[in-house]
C-alpha cells in the first residue's frame, strides 16, 4: 500500500516539473480555449496552464486523504481501490495536461494545421479508458460516501450498494467502451456528441437501476 501512496506524491512531483519546463518553453501567449472542431478561440498568458499541476496535487491531497480516512474505518480494501483508481485520474489529468501543454509548445495551438491532426479525439479516447477502468473497480467498493454510485437508495443496506455497483460498473465499461471506439472511428464533433450522449445515459441508466434494486430489496 505504500507504494501506492508514493506513486501519488511523484505524479504530484511529476506533474509541477514537468508543466513548469513546457510553461517556460512557450511563448508568453498561449491558447487557452478551444472550439468544437479543436481550434483555439481564446488567448491567453503561459501561466494560466499552471491550473494543470495545481489541480494535480490538490487531486492527489485529496486520494491521499480519502484513502488514509478508509483505512482508519477499517476498510483497507476500499483503500486501495481509492488510491488505484486516484491514481489511473490522476495519470489521465496529467497525460491531458502535457498533451496540451507539448501541442502549445510544438505548433502553438492543439490542433497543428500542417497535419491536420485533430485535438480532441485522444482526449476523447482517454477518457473512455478512464471510464472503464472506473467502471471494472465500481463493484469491488464497499459501502462508501466517495468512490461509486451514490445515491440514497445504494446507500440504504449492502445489498442495494452492491447491486448498483454492479451495474453502473457494467455500464461504465460500456460507456467507455462507445466514447473509445467513436474517438477512433468517427470525426471530432460526432465523437464529442456521442461522447456526451453516452455519459447522459450512463449516469440516467445508474440512478434508475438503484431505485429499483431499492424497490426490490
Amino acid at each position: 500500500m505504500k507504494k501506492l501512496y508514493i506513486a501519488v506524491i511523484v505524479l504530484m512531483i511529476l506533474s509541477l516539473t514537468l508543466s513548469v519546463t513546457l510553461i517556460l518553453l512557450m511563448p508568453e501567449q498561449v491558447p487557452m480555449h478551444y472550439g468544437m472542431d479543436g481550434s483555439p478561440d481564446r488567448l491567453g498568458s503561459r501561466w494560466e496552464n499552471l491550473l494543470f499541476p495545481i489541480c494535480t496535487v490538490a487531486m492527489g491531497i485529496g486520494v491521499a486523504l480519502s484513502a488514509k480516512a478508509q483505512r482508519k474505518k477499517g476498510e483497507n480494501s476500499n483503500e486501495k481501490i481509492f488510491l488505484v483508481t486516484g491514481i489511473v485520474t490522476m495519470l489521465f489529468w496529467v497525460a491531458l495536461s502535457l498533451y496540451m501543454m507539448i501541442s502549445c509548445v510544438k505548433h502553438g495551438t492543439l490542433l497543428p494545421a500542417q497535419d491536420g491532426a485533430t485535438g480532441i479525439k485522444p482526449i476523447l479516447g482517454g477518457m473512455g479508458i478512464l471510464f472503464a477502468v472506473l467502471g471494472f473497480f465500481m463493484p469491488k467498493a464497499k459501502r462508501n460516501s466517495t468512490f461509486g454510485i451514490r445515491t440514497p437508495w445504494s446507500q440504504s443496506n449492502d445489498v442495494v450498494w452492491y447491486q448498483s455497483q454492479r451495474f453502473g460498473g457494467i455500464a461504465g465499461i460500456v460507456c467507455g467502451a462507445v466514447v473509445l471506439l467513436s474517438a477512433i472511428v468517427l470525426p471530432q464533433t460526432p465523437a464529442i456528441i456521442v461522447c456526451v450522449c453516452a455519459c447522459v445515459v450512463w449516469f440516467i441508466v445508474t440512478l434508475v437501476a438503484s431505485y429499483v434494486y431499492y424497490r426490490k430489496c
